[in-house]
């Protein structure tokens, strides 16, 4: 399985490097890196099998960074591959599909367990219930 990783965060860091490696160790071929802001609106990624959308340190909940995260929110919308959000990658496909994100005024931390409910082979080789980190 070929995945990209589209990286949300701030330039330099640690947590990108953390969860490419985590990626990594339960991809079967390769994984790649692409920084959000290199995402033109019209790119195809027929190359890849899977997309991981990244955390980042901005808030969704303020409205201009939504406009910043546009080309990757058109890319959102035209996919057809499987995606998978962290945390701020997760509220970016919300807000791409005209969810409401908005700011609870408290940060959660933490690890916790979650089981899916589902097979998706974007979630092979996990077992029902494990640990996530937020």
């Amino acid at each position: 399985m070929r995945t990209l990783i589209i990286d949300n965060y701030l330039p330099n860091s640690p947590q990108l490097e953390h969860l490419y490696d985590i990626i990594k160790d339960v991809t079967v071929h390769t994984v790649e890196v692409k920084e959000y802001s290199a995402i033109s609106s019209g790119e195809d990624f027929k190359l890849f099998d899977a997309i991981v959308l990244s955390g980042s340190q901005h808030k969704l909940a303020e409205s201009e960074i939504f406009e910043a995260y546009a080309s990757e929110v058109e890319f959102l919308r035209r996919t057809e591959k499987p995606v998978l959000g962290i945390c701020f990658g997760h509220q970016l496909i919300s807000m791409a599909f005209g969810e409401n994100v908005i700011s609870t005024g408290k940060v959660l931390k933490g690890y916790y367990m979650i089981r899916k409910i589902r097979d998706d082979e974007l979630f092979g080789g996990l077992s029902e219930k494990f640990l996530v980190m937020e």
